[in-house]
């Protein structure tokens, strides 16, 4: 599967964050019956709180894509031999954020605080503006939050900004994240089902 791959390499981003402390949640379950890439858990640098980072892992590189205009903007995506339509990572983080902040009983009572990220390991930064040109304009405000390749020493002031590296024990984190219940409507349902579901959350 590809978090064999994937995962490796955001491990080694925390390791020479020198944030070694942090668990990490892999393929983390929705209630919907989609799944978030990774999840990485500590205490925030500033509250010393639990925090929650979504970080959406991606694959591609320049050669594998083309962003396509059919009325609206799609990432065509090649994958051995096979080519599908995704939608932008940043809509994908968003649409998480948005979900826990409205469901997830820790993140409502405010014991959980969550924000994300996204990681294109493959993708040299150098091309990274075409991600963010025609109709991905409007995700232009979160494009410090997405990091590819070349871009892994700002990636770790990233991460070093938002955890504490003093705590060494995560287990409050994990326990509010993973033992608290979702309060999840029928829309909500029909809504996640639809966005994990498609091909790029596969």
């Amino acid at each position: 599967r590809s978090w064999k791959q994937s995962l490796p390499k955001l491990i080694k981003v925390v390791n020479d964050a020198g944030l070694g402390n942090l668990m990490l949640a892999a393929e983390y379950k929705l209630p919907t019956g989609g799944r978030i890439d990774a999840m990485l858990l500590g205490y925030s640098a500033a509250e010393h709180t639990p925090l929650a980072v979504i970080v959406e892992i991606k694959q591609w590189s320049k050669e594998k894509i083309a962003i396509k205009d059919r009325g609206f903007t799609v990432i065509h995506v090649q994958n051995d031999g096979q080519g599908y339509p995704s939608i932008h990572p940043i809509c994908q983080t968003n649409e998480y954020i948005k979900y826990m902040n409205r469901n997830h009983g820790s993140v409502l009572d405010g014991s959980l605080s969550v924000t994300a990220c996204q990681y294109l390991f493959n993708f040299d930064a150098t091309y990274k503006e075409e991600l963010f040109e025609g109709d991905f304009e409007k995700y232009r405000h979160d494009q410090d939050k997405m990091f590819c390749m070349g871009e892994e020493g700002r990636f770790h002031e990233f991460l070093k900004h938002l955890f504490s590296d003093e705590e060494k024990d995560c287990s409050e984190a994990v326990s509010v994240l993973f033992e608290d219940n979702y309060r999840i409507t029928d829309l909500d349902m029909e809504v996640f089902k639809d966005i994990t579901n498609r091909p790029e959350s596969i």
